[in-house]
């Protein structure tokens, strides 16, 4: 072989590993830059620990791998219903603390008679519907029980263990607040017109 020929075949074959050189040098360059930019995504932070990049939208978190976990937002405010109380006053001059009825669903307020509320026995009672109705009045702070049906003395029963029950008070104290228990006439004329009390109160009728 031709010196001259030698010369060229060396000459190109430098040529070609000075290209891969290049091209290899190139791709690692463009390797490298991907990597990086993984890393950054997934949440390598400042001082080398992980950190988990997140979006909060409508509740939810979301983070850049892809998954979304649900959030609750809560309110720890005061609760209503049987959670809080209030306090009302009684017939011997203290004040009684009861559960806060006012605020409990099973009430209703009288729309036509502001500051009444209906603990039972609905807006419109009657003898075909319940068996007595239990109606408070804020002004004067007081529990009007009406016995709608005979025999009177179970229904009081009942009326008493529903209102211990919606005031989470004692006996003793039911009987400081202010009420009264009453019968219509239309159900029994001889109870008519008297505040037959509690049955477990002082002084309370027998019936």
């Amino acid at each position: 072989m031709q010196p001259g020929n030698i010369q060229k075949i060396l000459t190109g074959a430098v040529g070609i590993g000075i290209l891969l050189l290049v091209v290899t040098g190139i791709a690692i360059y463009f390797i490298s830059q991907q990597s990086q930019t993984t890393i950054n995504n997934g949440g390598i932070n400042g001082n080398g620990s992980l950190q988990n990049n997140q979006n909060t939208t409508g509740g939810q978190t979301q983070n850049n791998g892809g998954t979304s976990v649900s959030g609750t937002n809560s309110s720890t405010g005061g609760s209503t219903g049987t959670g809080s109380r209030i306090q009302v006053a009684g017939t011997d001059g203290q004040t009684y603390e009861i559960k806060d009825f006012k605020n409990d669903p099973a009430t209703l307020s009288d729309k036509n008679n502001p500051g009444q509320y209906i603990l039972a026995g609905g807006r419109t009672p009657s003898p075909l519907t319940t068996p007595f109705s239990i109606l408070y009045i804020d002004s004067i702070q007081n529990f009007n029980i009406t016995l709608l049906r005979e025999p009177i003395g179970d229904i009081r029963l009942q009326a008493e263990q529903l209102l211990l029950q919606r005031l989470g008070i004692s006996q003793e104290k039911m009987c400081g607040l202010r009420y009264s228990v009453g019968v219509p006439e239309s159900v029994n004329s001889f109870y008519a017109g008297k505040n037959l009390g509690f049955s477990f109160c002082p002084g309370a009728v027998k019936l």
